[in-house]
């Protein structure tokens, strides 16, 4: 096969190698010499296919046996030469500079609805309260209270009341209608049952009144207001056993009359006495014999009328 060069020459390309030695190439304007009969070898001949990979041989044609601009890189088509073998990777250049930061991202989801805050626990709203009522906040909610006194043993104050032998053995207070106090107790020096009666609720000074005095009695003594104001007191006689109650004729319990309530058996220990809503007295006391705790109640009984 051969093909036409720039001049209208006929070129081979089956030259041998040697053909195209370096020595051999014109040095103006292409090649000249290089091939039989040929003055040069234009961009013609290379884009036509007349010199390809296999025409030219290695090292017979060099880069500068080539006068610059003859033939360039546009010159050679895909076809005209085959790639050779790829270089060996390169060192990796430097790390660019970051790049910009990007756009802000879309809004996320709402987040759960939190816990209900206090929901106006110190207001009283709808609260009403009577008149003898406040509104208090006892932390968590209002409410209306009742004003109540909170007492206690403070200080305290001791008077001697009677001093006349050994006294004050089994004693019992009660307050009297007045707001006075009434105490009965047993004279040990002479086994008696005597009452003290207050002349003012501070007890600094009253009267003291000897009740009974028949036997061994006043033992046990416990005292109550009666509902017609008058004192009434139980107590035990030692010397019969007996349960008895002296039943004032006044308030000031300056007479009155003594009642044996029960005879049966070694009976009136550790007597107490109290009103019923009846208004008659009722007394429990301790039954030694049998070891039995007992209950009595004195009904009174209008025998006559008395003047004072």
């Amino acid at each position: 096969m051969t093909a036409e060069s720039g001049n209208g020459r006929a070129v081979d390309p089956g030259q041998r190698r040697g053909d195209l030695d370096p020595l051999r190439l014109h040095a103006a304007g292409g090649l000249s010499g290089a091939l039989p009969g040929t003055k040069s070898i234009f961009n013609d001949d290379i884009n036509t296919g007349a010199i390809n990979s296999r025409t030219i041989k290695n090292n017979n044609i060099k880069s500068k046996d080539i006068r610059h601009g003859t033939i360039t890189a546009a010159d050679l088509t895909p076809d005209a030469l085959t790639t050779g073998p790829a270089g060996t990777n390169g060192t990796d250049g430097a790390t660019g500079p970051a790049g910009a930061t990007g756009a802000t991202g879309a809004t996320g989801a709402t987040g759960a609805t939190g816990a209900t805050g206090d929901s106006g626990t110190d207001t009283m709203g709808t609260l009403s309260c009577a008149g003898d009522q406040v509104a208090l906040f006892d932390g968590a909610v209002w409410a209306c209270k009742t004003a109540v006194l909170v007492r206690s043993v403070g200080m305290t104050t001791n008077t001697a009341l009677e001093t006349a032998g050994d006294v004050g053995r089994f004693s019992s207070v009660a307050i009297g209608l007045d707001g006075n106090p009434v105490i009965s107790y047993q004279d040990q020096s002479n086994f008696h049952l005597e009452l003290y009666v207050c002349a003012e609720p501070a007890c600094s000074s009253g009267t003291n009144h000897t009740l009974e005095t028949t036997g061994d009695v006043g033992s046990y003594s416990s005292v109550a207001i009666g509902s017609d104001a008058n004192p009434v007191i139980s107590h035990r006689d030692a010397s019969n056993g007996d349960l008895e109650l002296y039943v004032c004729a006044n308030a000031a319990c300056s007479s009155g009359t003594n009642h044996t309530l029960e005879t049966t058996d070694n009976v009136g220990s550790y007597s107490s006495v109290a009103i019923g809503s009846d208004g008659n007295p009722i007394i429990a006391h301790a039954d030694y014999t049998n070891g039995d705790l007992e209950f009595v109640t004195a009904y009174f009984m209008v025998t006559g009328i008395a003047y004072q």
